[in-house]
């Protein structure tokens, strides 16, 4: 919606000259409070533009959506909440990346850029939705499914242990997620606590695909990315 808005110049007609005795004329105003008027209406209306065409320029919204406080950082932006501008019920996360500082960095561009297209290829209850993406000059903003319990990662941390039923249910629901990346020839390459993330429900959800890819048919990876941490002792003895 906001890319349509184009900013156009506004067709004020001109005051006409009346008199010509100092020779350049002088301006007949018939009603001083309905010009002033018009001209309050005319800029009201050029600040409702550029705000349109400028969704960063008020620090509360982008676009439709109204953004509260922070709720995550990475090495591509931040992450705000957000709630819809007409439906407050319905709740974002919305990743905030600069343009200026990912485009001194090429590897993070390439991640954004990873993360936005394999997440429009899938469509899975155990995997993270995007919902769409806006973009500015400055800002690219990726709007994310909230998942409002939080990293697992953070979980482990605050309780300490995590009991056997409700650990088997985050890993099934990761290896249901899993295998149908892989039916769909994509392969995440970064699974760790950090990533998958517990809806309301307590539902785990696999995040952040800025290091998956798509792997033709035959074809093998031979890069090593991910987290050393999380990989299995075979892998780091080579």
């Amino acid at each position: 919606f906001f890319g349509l808005v184009q900013t156009m110049p506004l067709q004020v007609a001109p005051l006409e000259p009346q008199g010509s005795s100092n020779g350049f004329g002088s301006l007949v105003i018939s009603n001083p409070e309905e010009d002033e008027a018009k001209l309050k209406a005319n800029a009201d209306l050029l600040q409702l533009i550029k705000k349109l065409n400028n969704v960063e320029e008020e620090d509360n919204w982008i676009g439709p959506y109204a953004v509260t406080k922070t709720i995550g950082e990475g090495a591509t932006g931040i992450v705000k909440l957000a709630h819809h501008r007409e439906r407050a019920e319905e709740l974002y996360a919305i990743k905030i990346v600069h343009k200026k500082t990912i485009g001194e960095k090429p590897d993070e561009k390439k991640r954004v850029e990873r993360e936005i297209r394999i997440l429009r290829m899938v469509q899975h209850k155990y995997i993270m939705k995007l919902y769409d993406v806006m973009e500015t000059k400055s800002h690219r903003y990726l709007i994310l499914e909230y998942l409002q319990q939080g990293e697992l990662y953070d979980i482990l941390l605050k309780n300490g242990k995590i009991a056997p039923e409700p650990a088997f249910k985050y890993f099934f629901q990761v290896m249901m997620a899993l295998a149908y990346l892989h039916r769909n020839q994509i392969c995440h390459r970064d699974i760790k606590l950090e990533n998958v993330i517990l809806d309301h429900k307590g539902d785990a959800k696999l995040a952040d695909f800025g290091m998956a890819v798509v792997v033709p048919p035959g074809a093998r990876l031979m890069e090593s990315v991910g987290a050393p941490h999380y990989a299995c002792p075979q892998i780091i003895m080579g």
